[in-house]
């Protein structure tokens, strides 16, 4: 087994809990453009592409691009002021990032979310300095699954690419570690199912967080 001394997360599904801030976030959205608030399970299934992807999904195809604008603009107002009403590290997760970091290993988040609210999530629920990189979306690189933010984070980390393990919950994440040449890992207590993960060909599906380091 290769010797990976890097470990580089998605965000929301892997290691938060923020899907109740992501509904609310979304339904005040879609509602204060005149639509109707969509559910849990329809916001589950949008999250992961970016906040575009889930604002154009929960508008539906007769959204007009002005709504569009409109309900992202609400969508991330909301999200800077409520985003951390609700979140909270999935059971497990604070343990593994501890045994982790003991064990020497670098730790970064790649997150399609938006960059200012991947760090206000991060670090209102983690110790500072316990991750190298922390990158959210921007306009300096393409979202996920293209592999140009994960291979920066890991240039970044001082890490070649096959010395990390890329942990996501959903295909994307798993098409993204591909892509950069990781290993990538898929978790089953995040957004998405097993049977999605084992589709994208998640070289490793775990279940709880303390079975990544039997992988590692």
């Amino acid at each position: 087994m290769p010797s990976y001394r890097g470990i580089m997360f998605d965000l929301d599904g892997t290691l938060a809990d923020t899907l109740p801030d992501i509904v609310a976030a979304a339904n005040h959205a879609v509602t204060s453009v005149g639509l109707l608030a969509i559910s849990v399970e329809q916001c589950r299934e949008l999250v992961g592409f970016g906040p575009r992807h889930l604002i154009a999904g929960a508008l539906g195809d007769g959204a007009t691009e002005e709504q569009i604008s409109s309900a992202i603009q609400h969508f991330r107002d909301y999200y800077a002021e409520r985003g951390l009403d609700f979140v909270k590290p999935y059971p497990g997760i604070p343990e593994l990032l501890t045994t982790l970091q003991d064990r020497g290993m670098v730790l970064s988040i790649l997150s399609n979310k938006p960059d200012p609210a991947v760090h206000q999530v991060a670090s209102h629920l983690f110790a500072p300095g316990i991750f190298h990189v922390i990158q959210g979306a921007c306009d300096a690189y393409p979202l996920k699954p293209d592999p140009t933010a994960a291979r920066t984070v890991a240039a970044t980390a001082g890490l070649p690419a096959e010395a990390i393990a890329y942990v996501g919950d959903t295909a994307v994440d798993i098409e993204t570690g591909h892509a950069a040449g990781m290993l990538a890992v898929g978790v089953t207590w995040g957004f998405r199912d097993r049977e999605e993960l084992s589709g994208a060909g998640a070289d490793v599906i775990i279940d709880h967080p303390s079975e990544l380091l039997k992988h590692i």
